[in-house]
């Protein structure tokens, strides 16, 4: 009787214990079951990160590629920086050059100018020399006539007195004396003395009037020639000026043209730092969302390494209790 309430008691006690497996194979099934549910949700994220992965893969090229443009477009940039450069320089030195002639033209309109003015005064100083030779000729011209007149008036002053002296000789002489040819002989050398002193005197005044009017021509050719180089001159001077005024014109457009060249080549530089700056920001935000996308990926993969450990876990455990179970049975 004992025996059997023993192995009643046993029997009691194994069917408890069984119940009690039960309840916890139950509990394990239960659990296993949420595992794997977790663990399917786990390995749809994964291939929906993989995939992402793949896209990742593709985000990796367009990156290169969006490198490889930002690269090519600084590079042409920078290509088209350095041809400005070269063409601000080459405007310069043409600037530079442009200046050097208009400053030569400057000179050499200053010196046609200087060389006029010399020319002007040294025809003023003829003309005035000119002038005053022609008023020693009237004077001389003058002065001969008014000779002429003093000689006639001597010539008729003498003859009269000859004459006079004539008659006086005539009425007082009481002598048969040549009279007449003492009277000829007086008054051919009265004549004589007069004509000498007068031809002296127009000589005198014929070498004088003679030199005179020879520096009058002379001064006349010397007025005529600067008269043509001053024509010269003012043709050089208005030709000059039209080449200051090309000169500066053209100038001009090269100062324009370097200031707008400088301007193009200082907004290049702008917009390309402002697209390096965007794409660079661009390239950052990516790397970051990259970055974002492979923390979450690795979280992910490390959960789902720890229920894959823990459903192994909990296999391991339930095949343990289903041997004791089976091996109490």
């Amino acid at each position: 009787m004992e025996t059997d309430n023993n192995i009643h008691d046993i029997r009691k006690q194994e069917k408890d214990n069984i119940k009690h497996l039960n309840n916890r194979f139950a509990d394990f099934i239960n659990k296993v079951q949420e595992l794997e549910k977790e663990n399917k949700t786990l390995t749809a994220k994964l291939e929906l990160l993989q995939n992402q992965n793949f896209y990742k893969s593709n985000i990796d090229e367009l990156l290169d590629d969006c490198q490889t443009n930002q690269k090519n477009q600084i590079d042409a940039l920078d290509d088209e920086r350095k041809k400005l450069e070269k063409e601000l320089e080459m405007l310069e030195e043409m600037l530079e050059d442009q200046k050097q002639k208009y400053e030569d033209q400057i000179n050499k309109r200053t010196n046609s100018e200087n060389e006029f003015a010399d020319s002007k005064k040294a025809f003023d100083d003829t003309f005035m020399k000119k002038i005053e030779t022609e008023d020693n000729i009237h004077t001389l011209n003058e002065e001969m006539d008014l000779l002429r007149e003093i000689y006639d008036e001597e010539t008729k002053e003498i003859n009269s007195c000859i004459e006079n002296a004539t008659t006086v000789v005539q009425l007082k002489s009481h002598h048969n004396l040549n009279t007449a040819a003492i009277v000829d002989d007086a008054k051919k050398h009265y004549e004589e003395l007069a004509s000498k002193g007068r031809n002296e005197a127009e000589k005198a005044y014929s070498s004088m009037y003679n030199k005179k009017a020879e520096e009058d021509q002379n001064i006349s050719r010397d007025l005529k020639e600067i008269k043509s180089q001053m024509s010269k001159i003012m043709r050089q001077i208005a030709k000059l000026q039209s080449e200051v005024d090309a000169a500066k014109k053209q100038r001009d457009s090269l100062a324009q043209a370097v200031s707008e060249a400088e301007e193009q080549g200082e907004k290049a530089i702008r917009e390309s730092q402002k697209n390096v700056a965007e794409l660079e920001s661009s390239l950052q935000n990516t790397k970051q969302e990259m970055a974002q996308r492979l923390q979450e990926y690795q979280l992910l993969m490390n959960t789902k390494l720890t229920l894959d450990i823990e459903i192994a876990t909990y296999m391991k455990l339930l095949e343990g209790e289903e041997k004791r179970t089976q091996h109490i049975v």
